[in-house]
């Protein structure tokens, strides 16, 4: 592809995901250090009154960011699969696709994860046991539920392509 054909980037949506990446790290802390919900390792709980008022207006905050912000990222994700869909064609659009998504996914569940839970477990934070293990290695996506959830969405996008012969998507 030449230069003169390649449409510039929508550098707007680059500063949105950007932002968007960042409330989820500030999401994930929240977890960690506020002591609600779940995550690898929780920090001790706090004790003292203006550390519980701090980590409870985190808490709020984090859940009105989370219960918005992961369905923005799918918004931006599937804005653009139809026109990816169209110029790439099922084959090379899925291959691309799994490329970029699975194989996270898979790095992850068969070596980040193993890596993490046992190191955690050595040190005294996380409970390991063989089959729990091998349970996890079949059923828990971690982080990774937010690509495997995007995997599953494109396969219904493709599905329903499929199925409607629908034609390209005119914008």
């Amino acid at each position: 592809m030449n230069i003169e054909s390649k449409r510039p980037r929508l550098l707007f949506l680059d500063n949105i995901k950007a932002l968007f990446t960042i409330l989820v790290i500030f999401q994930h802390v929240r977890v960690t250090y506020g002591g609600t919900g779940w995550w690898y390792y929780v920090e001790a709980a706090p004790v003292d009154t203006v550390s519980i008022i701090f980590f409870t207006t985190l808490t709020s905050i984090g859940g009105l960011f989370q219960a918005a912000l992961m369905g923005l990222f799918f918004l931006l994700g599937g804005y653009f699969t139809p026109k990816s869909y169209d110029r790439k064609g099922v084959r090379s659009f899925w291959k691309e696709r799994l490329l970029r998504l699975g194989i996270p996914i898979l790095l992850y569940i068969a070596i980040i994860n193993p890596i993490m839970v046992y190191s955690l477990s050595a040190l005294g934070f996380y409970p390991w046991s063989l089959p729990k293990s091998l349970l996890d290695f079949l059923t828990f996506w971690g982080p990774m539920w937010f690509l495997t959830v995007l995997i599953l969405f494109t396969a219904s996008y493709t599905l329903w392509r499929q199925i409607t012969k629908f034609d390209s998507v005119q914008r």
